[in-house]
């Protein structure tokens, strides 16, 4: 993410939401690969299409802001503690994806990288909310909920690995 004098605009925020989620996608497409359980494969497969649901949500997010003035977050703590959370995200860099996979050696290694995705996810959405207009704020209350849905199904599925 960029900054402009310390503050960072809303659009960019909502670029870096689509941009984890795609990461997200990619990840869960990956594992779905390279993991041969078939339990494993399904969580990531339903979870790889959630996430896809999710780009679409946040790309028209964006696309309603198109006509509006891009304006930028005008508290400077608030931009630098969301810009933070972007940047710490384990899925805002470009080619993460194929490098954490390649240290992925078990199933319980792709949960928890997975599970801290939506944590990380959590709080950025948390934090997003309140930027864009209430229909979307509702939208991203539903995702958030999504996430947490997610973390519980990861934790299911690594206590039925542990059996």
């Amino acid at each position: 993410m960029s900054k402009m004098n310390g503050l960072i605009k809303i659009r960019e925020v909502i670029q870096a939401a689509i941009f984890i989620e795609e990461n997200g996608f990619e990840f869960y497409k990956s594992i779905e690969k390279i993991i041969d359980n078939k339990n494993v494969k399904d969580v990531f497969s339903f979870l790889a299409g959630e996430e896809n649901r999710h780009i679409l949500a946040f790309k028209n997010i964006y696309e309603e802001m198109e006509d509006q003035e891009d304006t930028t977050i005008d508290d400077e703590d608030s931009s630098n503690y969301i810009k933070a959370l972007a940047d710490k995200n384990v899925f805002i860099k470009k080619n993460t994806t194929s490098e954490l996979v390649k240290n992925i050696k078990t199933p319980f290694d792709a949960i928890n990288l997975a599970l801290n995705f939506e944590r990380d996810s959590i709080l950025f959405f948390n934090e997003i909310k309140s930027f864009v207009s209430h229909d979307n704020q509702n939208l991203i209350d539903k995702l958030i909920k999504e996430e947490h849905d997610h973390i519980v199904k990861l934790h299911k599925l690594e206590d039925q690995l542990k059996d």
